[in-house]
């Protein structure tokens, strides 16, 4: 636990900063596993002697489709050509999230990301070019979840969930203010309007890659993402001022 931060610009702040403590106790891992603390021990060996074997279907409305060039180009094609998942096939009240009451379930509206920080996974798996689904295909899911499964509680799984405002904006305009969600993004990519229209959409915690508010570590392994520490500040106090709860990745 850190207590004596100053930023870049040599400012110091009283707010203590801890780090590498997403599960760093028992209290986390009760929630994570929604089992009291003496019985997370005792529920792992189970898990870990009893996987889930895989569930075999005859006809599965997904199947391996590689579709390359042209074909991922124009209107209804690329990853708006992906069915929506089944989540018939799930339990889907097994799911859960910590500091989030009842189920929850992931939506993963764009892959890529054009930042190429030097330690994320995401680049690896989904390469740095930035695809999307359309506006319309990502509220098709929304409303299956929600009418056809009961859920109420959404965790985008973007990347860079506001790359393109424009789309986020789209979305936003379209409705979601019946769900609760959260979402991973960059500081450069918010301003208050946007974050006035996301906390009215329901939008109730974001994740905010800060990394670093050193300079050179920022260009040399972090994609440049912050580089207005000033703009980083008012992005937070903004997050606080229209009720969305925030969370910083720190290096």
């Amino acid at each position: 636990l850190f207590t004596n931060i100053v930023d870049g610009k040599g400012r110091k702040f009283e707010i203590p900063v801890v780090v590498g403590a997403l599960a760093a106790n028992r209290a986390v891992y009760s929630v994570g596993m929604d089992a009291s603390v003496e019985h997370i021990q005792a529920k792992w060996d189970r898990a870990i002697a009893n996987p889930v074997p895989p569930r075999l279907v005859e006809d599965a409305p997904c199947h391996e489709v590689v579709m390359t060039g042209a074909d991922l180009q124009g209107l209804g094609r690329g990853l708006d050509a992906l069915p929506i998942p089944a989540r018939h096939l799930l339990d889907n009240q097994a799911y859960r999230f910590p500091g989030i009451e009842g189920p929850i379930t992931t939506v993963k509206s764009s892959r890529g990301c054009p930042l190429n920080c030097s330690f994320c996974g995401y680049t690896l798996a989904q390469g740095l070019r930035f695809r999307f689904r359309s506006p319309d295909s990502v509220l098709a899911e929304l409303e299956d979840l929600y009418f056809k499964h009961g859920l109420r509680h959404v965790v985008f799984r973007d990347p860079i969930f506001t790359t393109r405002k424009d789309r986020i904006h789209a979305i936003l305009a379209r409705g979601m203010t019946e769900l609760e969600w959260q979402c991973e993004t960059a500081v450069k990519t918010l301003d208050r309007p946007l974050l006035e229209k996301m906390a009215a959409a329901g939008c109730r915690h974001i994740s905010l890659g800060v990394e670093s508010g050193n300079a050179e570590i920022q260009k040399k392994h972090c994609g440049n993402k912050l580089n207005d520490l000033d703009h980083a500040e008012e992005v937070f106090k903004a997050c606080r001022a229209v009720g969305i709860e925030t969370r910083a990745f720190c290096m």
